[in-house]
């Protein structure tokens, strides 16, 4: 019987050659955006899976308010996670996490970098799942001058030779004298962790390397949030609860801190499977992802199958009356309903085989384009997976029911005799079906195209906007370590700088707060959490930034380096300064209310993304922060100016290697994953596009060849080419407009969701419906035009031959 019904679906494919293209591309292209989101989707779902403890560990995270500002931290206090470890018998592991950058080290007189080491403690192993090539796990990091690095960290220092017991003396000239010692070597971490490092050595070695008997008080700081901690429980918690029990206890031991610096704290746990889509802090440090959008793009996907997937029934149903015959004949030779039902539904799977085998061959040729869009390094491997095989046949057997199923009962309730005689009373039916199906995918289309001019002119916002400060041809360089004054006559000997400033951080870099109060900080008045940047002299001419009152830091005044701030306009408005702020006093309730007194206001300028809003700011000048200098270049000589500044820092620190960036590249580098959404969404919109046109084209031209007679003799009665191309393409344009009428309104509210993550964006105006609603009847007219022009030039002798 199986083979019965695959030699028919063989011998229909055949027959409908065009019919048959046309479905099987459409299919193949959905089910290909489909895979191709499937394994978005399922890369972005697969965080931290392979932890085996995962289920059980748990990051605690910090939500702090100092006045009306709160922010929420990946980090906290130091002396937290260890003291709320030893009160929660819950608990069964915890250690803390400290990022400590690219510190060099020196292996046989040859200087490398420790490539993103990171300090924590000895029961690190313990709790994580990495695999190891070399060492114990378990005592790994138990001597503080315990070293464990990847693979590919081992490579490069050591080749081939042994790793493990090897000493690796601390950069500089001259080196440190006191050594790391390999203890063990792992596998390189896997790309889906949030935890991303090559080198692990455990927090006491602070106090190795130093040689001191105490930790350092950051380690014993109660109140600033500097590291991450982490939980590992002895069994499955419930969340909310285990969170609101460790804010009880953080409030019984630490509360009175706080309350003396006017700041309010709270404590929340978060799966370390959920940091990467779930995650409402503002200092992960690597890049989050953001669940809406991955419910966003299996909506695209579910969306681009329907419309395949209408396609099939569309052009299904309406050769329904060319396969009627057939259904009429089977009937009287005594086929059951069931086994015509039977017969389609199965065509229909097969054709979703064959479309799925097309679809692989599409994978295979886009995804290295795909993994350029999204910035991943997805492989075909991928496929291979238990879960993903199960959802591709999901997708098969999905597709060939919802494509099938309508047409199969369609067809298989003709009346035999009816058929016979050549009258059909379910055409009317089947049209009125088939307008409705035409009607959603052109709806699905222009849902997608709104979204994507959207999603454009946002970017283009973004892109564009001013930022308070003149982003071209600004170099932000690492600091070297050498006198400021120094440095700086350095570099200006390059005619093609003009000038040069220094700072503790820079627009697009992770500021820290300060808690500051227009009165002494009592409890009265607490102040604001305010963001410091600190300075210095030049930073305000380099940045191109505006003074709106008073004036900028000055060597003229000996007063400017210890007591005199710049604030923003914010910071102004918050502190209600905002008609005069010269003169007022400012008071750091963190340092016993050291008093800062105003000198100048600053136009507001984005120190962070335009997801946020600008924030209120304080700038001091302090010689003793600075980590970054900033140069600005003339455009004319950018290459030569960068080798220049290369040959100079290395000159003075030959051991430290020169980066440097472009600060409006690392502004545009802020939204990876808005530009990741455009381009995704603008590629995933022209298939979806395509594949509508191609059912279009399909069915229109089952339209045109079933209107064969009626526009022959149209034109003998003397219809123009004009008119029958107009009677033709009328009733697609009547079901284009209806669908625009349904999509504008889904377009608006999905797009108006998708905004609301920037704190300064475009409004949605009605003129991206107009111009979807004109792209896609543009699209359907250039699309049913060519059977519509060629049906009306054709001979009227022939239409009425036509049979």
């Amino acid at each position: 019987m199986l083979k019965n019904y695959f030699k028919m679906t063989w011998r229909n494919m055949l027959r409908y050659k065009g019919y048959s293209f046309i479905n099987i591309a459409g299919l193949a292209v959905g089910m290909a955006c489909c895979i191709l989101i499937m394994l978005y989707v399922t890369e972005e779902l697969s965080y931290d899976n392979f932890q085996e403890k995962g289920g059980r560990i748990f990051r605690a995270n910090t939500i702090s308010s100092v006045g009306s500002n709160t922010r929420s931290y990946a980090v906290v206090p130091a002396v937290f996670t260890e003291g709320i470890a030893e009160s929660v018998p819950e608990i069964e592991a915890w250690t803390r996490l400290s990022r400590f950058g690219n510190p060099l080290v020196r292996y046989e007189n040859n200087t490398y970098e420790l490539s993103s080491l990171i300090l924590v403690d000895s029961s690190f192993f313990n709790i994580f799942s990495y695999s190891f090539i070399a060492g114990d796990p378990a005592t790994a990091l138990n001597s503080p001058d315990a070293l464990v690095i990847t693979e590919e960290l081992a490579i490069r220092i050591f080749g081939k030779k042994d790793p493990i017991g090897a000493a690796l003396f601390p950069g500089g000239d001259p080196p440190g004298e006191r050594p790391f010692r390999v203890s063990g070597v792992i596998r390189n971490v896997p790309k889906n962790s949030n935890l991303q490092f090559k080198s692990v050595a455990p927090i006491s070695s602070i106090q190795y390397m130093t040689g001191s008997d105490q930790p350092p008080q950051g380690l014993l700081d109660p109140y600033y949030c500097r590291l991450q901690g982490y939980f590992l429980f002895r069994q499955n918690i419930d969340t909310k609860a285990m969170s609101e029990k460790i804010n009880a206890l953080a409030q019984s031991k630490w509360g009175k801190i706080y309350q003396a610096r006017s700041t309010k704290r709270q404590f929340f746990l978060l799966n370390i499977r959920d940091i990467h889509l779930h995650s409402p802090n503002q200092d992960e440090p690597g890049p989050a992802g953001d669940i809406n959008t991955v419910y966003l793009f299996s909506a695209i996907a579910l969306l681009i199958l329907l419309i395949a997937s209408f396609n099939f029934i569309n052009l299904s149903t309406a050769k329904s009356t060319n396969r009627a015959r057939e259904v009429g004949i089977r009937k009287v030779m005594g086929s059951l309903r069931s086994q015509l039902i039977k017969q389609f539904i199965l065509e229909s799977v097969f054709l979703s085989i064959i479309g799925l085998i097309a679809a692989l061959f599409l994978v295979l040729a886009a995804l290295p384009a795909f993994n350029n869009l999204i910035g991943k390094e997805l492989d075909i491997s991928a496929l291979m997976g238990s879960s993903v095989i199960i959802s591709i046949i999901g997708i098969v057997v999905l597709t060939g029911l919802m494509a099938g199923s309508f047409p199969a009962f369609i067809l298989s309730a003709f009346d035999p005799v009816a058929v016979l005689r050549g009258k059909l009373s379910s055409a009317s039916r089947n049209s009125s079906m088939r307008k409705i199906l035409v009607v959603f995918q052109f709806s699905i289309t222009i849902f997608l195209i709104a979204g994507v001019l959207t999603v454009i002119r946002q970017l283009d916002y973004i892109k564009n906007k001013d930022l308070g400060f003149d982003k071209q041809h600004l170099v932000i360089i690492p600091s070297p370590g050498e006198d400021s004054d120094t440095l700086r006559e350095k570099i200006l000997q390059n005619q093609n700088v003009t000038a040069v400033t220094f700072s503790s951080n820079v627009p697009g870099v992770f500021i820290q707060y300060l808690p500051l109060s227009p009165s002494t900080g009592d409890q009265s008045n607490a102040g604001e959490r305010v963001e410091l940047l600190q300075v210095g002299y030049g930073f305000v001419d380099t940045y191109g930034m505006k003074i709106v009152e008073g004036r900028d830091f000055s060597r003229t005044y000996a007063t400017d380096e210890e007591q005199s701030v710049l604030i923003n306009e914010k910071a102004a408005d918050i502190f209600g300064w905002k008609e005069d702020a010269l003169g007022k006093i400012l008071y750091d309730v963190s340092d016993n209310n050291k008093p800062y007194t105003v000198i100048g206001v600053v136009k507001n300028f984005h120190q962070a993304t335009l997801k946020q809003e600008i924030g209120p700011l304080v700038m001091d000048v302090d010689s003793n922060r600075y980590v970054f200098v900033s140069v600005r270049i003339r455009p004319s000589h950018v290459p030569e100016t960068i080798v220049f500044l290369e040959d100079l820092f290395r000159t003075i620190n030959p051991n430290r290697e020169f980066t440097y960036y472009f600060i409006d590249d690392a502004f545009r580098q802020m939204y990876p994953e808005a530009e990741q959404f455009q381009q995704l969404y603008t590629a995933f919109g022209i298939l979806a596009v395509f594949i509508a046109c191609l059912g279009l084209f399909g069915l229109s031209s089952f339209t045109t060849t079933q209107r064969t007679k009626e526009i022959g003799v149209r034109k003998i009665l003397g219809a123009s080419w004009g008119e029958i191309v107009t009677m033709l393409s009328k009733e697609f344009m009547i079901l284009v407009l209806v669908a625009n009428i349904l999509a504008w309104p889904l377009a608006f509210f999905t797009m108006r969701s998708w905004l609301q993550r920037f704190a300064y964006r475009i409004s949605i105006n009605w003129d991206i419906f107009i111009f979807s609603g004109l792209i896609t009847i543009i699209i359907t007219l250039i699309t049913i035009s060519y059977q519509s022009i060629k049906s009306a030039l054709a001979n009227p002798a022939d239409s009425l031959r036509y049979e």
